[in-house]
């Protein structure tokens, strides 16, 4: 370091530099009071007390004083002899020897006074904060002739800034990277902005909304209850959830957002933190799902109305077919009779025996006529449901069926099912009669019902020990006119079990069916649980 500044070098106030005294060399005894503290031989136990380091050093020479506390500074628990100004260098830590060498530099071509934080390297190796004043004394020749320092260890508040200003830009770089706009503001002036906020309220950068007036950006018919909302923040302190809003940009756009608000204390002032959250999107998605609702009612209002006049063409058509059929198979079945009262001596047993087929195919056919109506009538109507008492509908059709009295029936617990009781009456009815018809050629015809709760559903099982059919074609079971059997075998207008399905997918169940040829069937019903819904959509859950 040079030891010598531009002779006769005054400071800005016209006072000479640094320690010295106007028209006397820096070595007068009136020197400034600093210099006589290190005289009267107080100072060491005072620095020592203050755990301050203090040293000087002559230039050129480097003679001078050096306390104990200096060194301790520096990481030594002794004093080191013939310390120098070069060793000093050496303890700096190598990013901040540079700085610190200009900051004397600049110091001792300057006003002498020189103040510096910097880090420096201990023997063990760890890194200290030292926080160090000193100035230059000059003679009258504008020369540096001495430099005075004192210093002493800032390593926690440094560290405590340190990691304070870490803290922050982390913090910062969070926000940053926010989608929903942050604004800190006191009293309603902006002092903060992060780039969210910048981009909804239509600034390039953040700054430009600094200083501004948050109520501003509020669309006139809200900013007197954002006001006061505000005011109550301020007075009372704690939060405002999130609430819709509208706001209005720098380039006189209103958007859609929702605010949120949190008061608290920073450096002694009550500020208030605003979150500010883009909807957009979901105003825009949330008036296209009106639109489409309103557009989806309309559809099934007219569609409705369509089913309903459907409906009603249909009943009229089921009625007249009925009404149609009927008549023709009258006349048949009536010149049917006739022929067979008239010509009763006449007919051979073969000519009987015809008739007798006319005879029967008309009742069939008035079967099939009625179950198509039955049928028609099972998908129409509004439902009733109910609780109804299963046990004691499924005692009171089984003692209407005939040949009940041949089987053997076992019935386990039954829940009372949710269920229009007349509707249910005709899937007891149909199911019972089925297993009663398929099962009537077993020496013991044995008939189970029992009822399990499955997925939310209250299940019933009707199960037979009768002739059973080809599980392959179970799904053929519950078709109109679907038979797995012929006419010889069992009678039946195929229609039945076509009755219960629709029956039960009216009330939101479901009907199936297991069996094997010669080993009996099992029928299984399900329908919502009382006081709870099917969970998801309804699957077959197999039998039990």
């Amino acid at each position: 370091m040079a030891s010598e500044g531009p002779k006769g070098q005054e400071r800005a106030d016209g006072a000479p530099r640094g320690g010295e005294t106007a028209g006397m060399p820096a070595g007068d005894a009136r020197r400034d009071p600093f210099d006589a503290l290190f005289d009267s031989g107080m100072h060491a136990a005072l620095l020592d007390a203050a755990d301050i380091g203090c040293w000087t050093f002559e230039i050129p020479g480097g003679a001078g004083y050096r306390s104990s506390s200096m060194f301790r500074t520096l990481g030594y628990a002794d004093v080191v002899a013939d310390w120098t100004h070069g060793d000093f260098l050496r303890c700096l830590h190598p990013d901040d020897r540079e700085r610190v060498e200009a900051a004397h530099e600049a110091a001792r071509l300057g006003d002498g006074r020189y103040e510096a934080e910097f880090r420096v390297l201990w023997p063990d190796a760890t890194v200290h904060w030292l926080s160090a004043r000193g100035r230059f004394d000059y003679d009258a020749a504008g020369n540096a002739v001495r430099m005075s320092w004192v210093q002493f260890d800032v390593t926690q508040r440094k560290t405590a800034e340190l990691e304070l200003a870490a803290s922050r830009a982390r913090f910062e770089s969070v926000i940053d990277l926010s989608q929903d706009g942050i604004l800190i503001h006191h009293r309603g002036k902006i002092r903060y902005a992060n780039r969210a906020a910048a981009r909804l309220l239509g600034a390039c950068s953040p700054e430009i909304l600094v200083g501004l007036s948050l109520p501003e950006f509020i669309t006139p018919d809200m900013r007197v209850l954002a006001s006061r909302q505000l005011d109550r923040l301020f007075d009372q302190g704690g939060a405002l959830p999130y609430v819709e809003s509208k706001m209005i940009r720098l380039d006189g756009a209103v958007i859609d957002v929702e605010l949120a608000a949190t008061a608290t204390w920073e450096e002694g002032e009550q500020v208030v933190h605003t979150q500010i959250r883009d909807i957009a999107d979901r105003k825009r998605h949330e008036r296209e799902i009106l639109a489409l609702n309103h557009s989806l009612e309309e559809r099934v209002q007219a569609r409705t109305r369509e089913l309903a006049a459907a409906n009603r063409e249909l009943e009229s058509y089921s009625y007249m077919v009925a009404h149609d059929l009927r008549a023709p198979l009258r006349a048949i079945s009536g010149f049917s009779g006739m022929l067979q009262e008239s010509l009763a001596q006449q007919l051979d047993r073969e000519q009987r025996r015809f008739l007798g087929i006319i005879v029967g195919n008309v009742e069939r056919m008035n079967k099939l006529i009625d179950g198509l109506l039955q049928f028609s009538r099972s998908a129409r109507g509004s439902l009733s449901p109910q609780p109804a008492d299963t046990r004691a509908l499924v005692d009171a059709v089984i003692l209407e069926l005939p040949g009940h009295e041949r089987a053997q029936f076992e019935i386990g617990a039954l829940p009372a099912l949710l269920a229009d009781p007349v509707l249910l009456r005709q899937i007891l009815i149909n199911l019972i009669d089925n297993a009663l018809k398929y099962s009537r050629g077993q020496a013991q015809p044995k008939i189970e019902i029992s009822a399990r709760l499955l997925a939310g559903m209250d299940v019933i099982r009707i199960a037979d020990n009768g002739v059973g059919f080809d599980a392959a074609y179970a799904h053929k079971l519950f078709g109109v006119f679907q038979r797995l059997h012929s006419l010889q075998e069992f009678e039946g207008a195929g229609i039945g079990l076509a009755i219960v399905r629709k029956i039960v997918e009216r009330h939101g169940g479901q009907v199936w069916a297991e069996g094997a040829v010669g080993e009996g069937a099992r029928f299984f019903f399900s329908l919502p649980r009382q006081g709870g819904e099917a969970a998801g959509p309804k699957e077959k859950t197999g039998g039990f």
